[in-house]
């Protein structure tokens, strides 16, 4: 059970740190970071049955696979709005193995409208 709840923790951690990665206005900058992460499966624990407390009295295993997947992150700065100062901000995106292993770091790259990346 411990290592399902790390593999939560860290499943939502991801989660949360996409979603503010997300909020950040920048579309361009250089790459700062690649990462891979190859496939993995885990088993996750289901109830298959309860007793009369309610209480889970059998678990099951099912196995659940998780994608390999290539991110770049990339660090520039962000549009002004209002009168606001510009900040430098990271934004992490995940992209196709083709173009993981066509970027270097240092690479300056955008994101236009249609959400497809370029290296300048």
């Amino acid at each position: 059970m411990r290592v399902l709840n790390k593999v939560v923790t860290a499943f939502s951690g991801a989660v949360i740190s996409t979603m503010v990665v997300a909020c950040s206005s920048i579309n361009s900058g250089v790459v700062v970071d690649k990462q891979y992460d190859p496939a993995y499966t885990y088993m996750q624990p289901i109830c298959s049955a309860y007793n009369s407390s309610g209480q889970c009295s059998v678990w099951s295993h099912i196995p659940q696979h998780v994608e390999e997947q290539w991110t770049i992150t990339f660090e520039g700065l962000t549009e002004p709005k209002d009168g606001e100062e510009q900040k430098n901000k990271k934004r992490t995106i995940e992209v196709s193995e083709q173009l993981y292993e066509t970027v270097l770091l240092g690479d300056e790259v955008s994101i236009d409208e249609n959400g497809d990346v370029w290296i300048k």
